[in-house]
């Protein structure tokens, strides 16, 4: 299991012109925790729509298996002039 001193010695063997790139990552971290504790009730509510969603997928599966949808003649193209 990783700890904090594990993780504060492989920081410490990162060179310096990669702490730009290391200190973003640790940000968008932080971030991440943020948006999800913001956003809880918003994906209370993208279930309940997913819930929905499946209901319709059931309901409505294998509904045109008595006339199935068939594809028609293929068309003939016209011919044209080739570009030049």
């Amino acid at each position: 299991m990783i700890n904090r001193e594990i993780l504060k010695s492989e920081i410490d063997k990162v060179p310096k012109e990669y702490y730009g790139v290391l200190f973003n990552i640790l940000k968008s971290i932080k971030s991440t925790k943020k948006y999800r504790r913001k956003n809880l009730t918003k994906s209370n509510q993208a279930d309940s729509g997913n819930l929905n969603w499946l209901k319709f997928i059931t309901q409505t599966y294998g509904s045109l298996s008595d006339s199935p949808i068939e594809r028609g003649m293929q068309g003939s193209f016209e011919s044209r002039e080739e570009i030049i």
